[in-house]
């Protein structure tokens, strides 16, 4: 996850107002006078899910119209929306993980993608979980189809790449394995599908804030969506069907408000609405001291291969996990140097210049991001002579760990009393961790310790809370600015929000896309799942 500096503050608002400075796109603060909008769907949340599930669904012929509460641009108006009030473990990516504006995190993020193994879908006993309500082989066609949609179709299998770069991960009888992550080539979804959404089959309004919903005297069939602008002008939008895609937290926010008329909706008493909260759990296991660097750098370094980047990473099996009746758990090796925030930056301007963009705001570039070229020249022999990243480790070697968190009912988004600019309550959410992770984090250190000694690649100095399991060592962890659950799928409402469709229980014609559906939720990056979940929507819909 890329958090915000320099160039996020500076750089990636003039690459928007660059690329949409010949827009058709909507803009409810400037248009005059306000349109009169009707759609087949209405797609609320211009992000990493509502874009291509808006796409899909245009591309069917559907009229969709993709509303989007930020603008163009990232502004600060927009962004203190997302202000909310934390009352448990502290949780970074409540506003820094957030961003009001077309692309949403994409704009931000780097782009890695992975799939959820197939017993994240199963149920399993031991932490009280039933599960998906359907397989990952339901799921399968849709990866697939959202790998196609960003552009990854050609992109190599795992041992494809292991077999090509020579690299050989742990014995299978043991209970670690070696995987890959992937990264678009391009993450900003915003500039992705930039033809389609200056076209005139998919309208888009930006700085649409959705404040309420209207529907009909039973309450079960939305019939319309209050929006307003910072400003105060408001418009309703009639739509025969409601997807919310606007990201975890707003989707809770906006489930639990009351309609426009004050009724309340017929889920808001949902007994799962709001509960059941989830994110990653991202920790330091240890420092790693590299014995055999030659050998290690070529297991673990980022590979380039057939066009496409793919980061290796370390994961509990399936058995391991079932026998000691932990969580899923992922490790990487993060490479620490002195240049890391220049490295960053450098990369991010370097893409944008391949884009075409960004030559005006060279000179702003910091002169101390320059100092990176000492590093250029290995960076170029790294990946001429093998095809790799070159990571410079004067800082450095971490063991971070990547651990799904416990299913916990008590771990709830909520309204608070204080409201913001629009006139809709806050948001409070107390992130709470069950505690019961530690033990898979610990033995999974221990499997990754012990595995690099016996190969003779590196040693690693854990954690000593990690090493004795004391649940206090979660005090120092970290978000993955992952936002999950809260409007959990279920086969029931006694069980969930929302129905294996995506369709709220209690609505006709509502339906929520996002991370926020997930009833467990793995350690993978939660958003290329939710774009798949997003096609399987599309074709709900389309049918």
């Amino acid at each position: 996850m890329f958090r915000a500096g320099w160039l996020t503050e500076n750089f990636g608002r003039h690459f928007c107002e660059w690329a949409f400075r010949d827009t058709m796109i909507i803009d409810l603060e400037t248009v005059d006078p306000l349109p009169d909008f009707a759609c087949d769907i209405a797609v609320v949340g211009a992000g990493a899910v509502g874009i291509p599930l808006a796409v899909a669904l245009a591309q069917r012929g559907k009229r969709v119209l993709l509303l989007e509460g930020g603008g163009v641009g990232l502004e600060k108006s927009s962004q203190d929306l997302t202000q909310s009030i934390s009352l448990g473990q502290e949780l970074e990516g409540l506003e820094k993980g957030r961003f009001r504006m077309l692309g949403g995190t994409s704009n931000f993020w780097g782009g890695q993608l992975a799939e959820f193994q197939d017993i994240v879908f199963e149920p399993r006993t031991w932490l009280d979980s039933d599960g998906w309500p359907f397989g990952r082989d339901v799921l399968g066609p849709y990866y697939q189809a959202a790998l196609r949609m960003l552009g990854m179709a050609g992109c190599a299998s795992d041992p494809a790449v292991f077999a090509s770069h020579r690299i050989e991960g742990p014995a299978e009888d043991g209970p670690l394995e070696l995987f890959l992550t992937r990264w678009l080539k391009n993450p900003n979804l915003a500039q992705m599908f930039h033809q389609e959404l200056n076209g005139a089959a998919l309208p888009v309004v930006v700085h649409a804030n959705l404040v309420g919903l209207k529907a009909d005297r039973s309450g079960s069939r939305v019939t319309e969506l209050a929006l307003r602008t910072l400003s105060g002008r408001t418009v309703a939008v009639k739509a025969g069907t409601v997807v919310l895609s606007c990201g975890t937290i707003e989707i809770c926010r906006q489930l639990q408000l009351p309609f426009v008329d004050g009724r309340p909706a017929p889920w808001g008493g949902n007994p799962w609405l709001g509960r059941g909260f989830l994110d990653h759990i991202d920790s330091t296991a240890g420092e790693v001291k590299i014995l055999d660097p030659s050998r290690f750098h070529d297991l673990f370094d980022t590979i380039y291969s057939g066009g496409f980047k793919f980061t290796p990473k370390m994961r509990l099996k399936a058995s391991a996990q079932q026998e000691m009746r932990g969580v899923e758990i992922a490790g990487v090796f993060a490479f620490r140097s002195s240049l890391a925030d220049h490295l960053v930056n450098f990369k991010i301007l370097l893409r944008a210049l391949r884009n075409g963009r960004g030559g005006r705001e060279l000179w702003k570039l910091p002169a101390a991001t320059l100092s990176v070229a000492r590093v250029l020249i290995p960076m170029v022999v790294r990946y001429i002579r093998a095809n790799r990243m070159f990571n410079p480790v004067d800082g450095g070697v971490l063991l971070r760990l990547m651990s799904e968190q416990w299913p916990n009912r008590d771990s709830r988004i909520g309204l608070a009393s204080e409201r913001d600019a629009l006139g809709l309550p806050k948001v409070e959410i107390d992130w709470a961790i069950d505690g019961r992770e530690i033990e898979t984090c610990r033995r999974f250190a221990l499997f990754v310790r012990d595995w690099l000694r016996r190969t003779g690649l590196a040693d690693i100095d854990i954690d000593p809370l990690l090493l004795a399991g004391d649940r206090a060592y979660f005090k120092k962890a970290d978000d993955g600015f992952h936002q999950m659950g809260g409007a959990r799928m279920a086969s029931s409402a006694k069980d969930g929000v929302v129905d294996k469709d995506l369709k709220v229980f209690g609505s006709e014609n509502l339906y929520v896309a996002g991370a926020a559906v997930y009833p467990c939720s793995g350690y993978a990056n939660p958003t290329l799942t939710a774009i798949a979940l997003g096609q399987r929507l599309a074709d709900k819909l389309c049918a």
